[in-house]
């Protein structure tokens, strides 16, 4: 979505408080993005086996505005940023594709959305494809229609595209939120994208969810320790095992 028509609102979580707590968690998408991006692993230290458990983390928070004349994007998997690569199924299986996905979106209308004014097109079960079979074609695709204030919430495996807006007086807005594996990279580098006092402020389930947090069992610490406190000095330290 790069054309004159289309305006990217980025760094959501720095803009509002309201966002970040209707929307970035939200508590049906929090459920869904602990169920797809929760991993799982174990690991021997010396005699011992130890179990940990990475929890998904925020990846990305847009505005995207299309108006009238606003081209469609190319059809694509949101999880080419995170280089996933995946096998061909049938049938989704919760216990074999416990790690099939990189990252999930939550799209939240902030007008009527369309086909006509650029609702977003998307083939259903792309999720269960493989990497090599394609490319997608847009006459296999439905729309997400919505009226202001729904949502719809998507893999990142799954093949979707903003429309194109052929309406002469209509702007489409719809705000995405992406979660990904607590251990992977975010698209949006939160630190930097949402000034420390503002960081502050908001609470602490959101610190923790934008990146002030550890992902289990050693990934993101701060002078040995969890970075919530460099937010919250005030809370009581616990000693790290790493």
């Amino acid at each position: 979505m790069s054309n004159e028509e289309t305006q990217r609102a980025p760094s959501l979580l720095a803009l509002s408080p309201t966002y970040a707590r209707s929307q970035v968690m939200n508590p049906v998408y929090q459920q869904v993005v602990d169920h797809f991006l929760t991993t799982r692993s174990w690991f021997w230290w010396g005699t011992e086996r130890k179990e940990s458990v990475s929890k998904p983390y925020l990846h990305s928070c847009t505005a995207m505005r299309i108006g009238p004349g606003g081209k469609a994007q190319p059809l694509h998997r949101d999880d080419y940023i995170s280089h996933n690569i995946h096998n061909n199924i049938e049938k989704w299986d919760d216990e074999r594709d416990v790690n099939r996905e990189s990252a999930v979106g939550l799209f939240v209308a902030g007008s009527k959305v369309t086909k006509a004014n650029g609702g977003t097109q998307f083939i259903q079960e792309s999720h269960l494809w493989g990497s090599e079979r394609g490319p997608p074609r847009v006459q296999d695709c439905i729309y997400a229609e919505m009226d202001k204030g729904d949502a719809f919430i998507m893999l990142a495996s799954a093949y979707h595209g903003g429309g194109t807006n052929s309406t002469k007086d209509q702007h489409r807005l719809v705000f995405a939120t992406f979660a990904v594996r607590g251990f992977l990279r975010q698209e949006e580098n939160q630190f930097l994208a949402v000034p420390r006092e503002t960081a502050m402020k908001l609470d602490q389930d959101i610190q923790a969810f934008m990146g002030y947090s550890m992902s289990d069992p050693a990934c993101g610490y701060v002078e040995q320790v969890d970075p919530i406190y460099l937010l919250r000095p005030e809370l009581e330290k616990s000693p790290s095992d790493f």
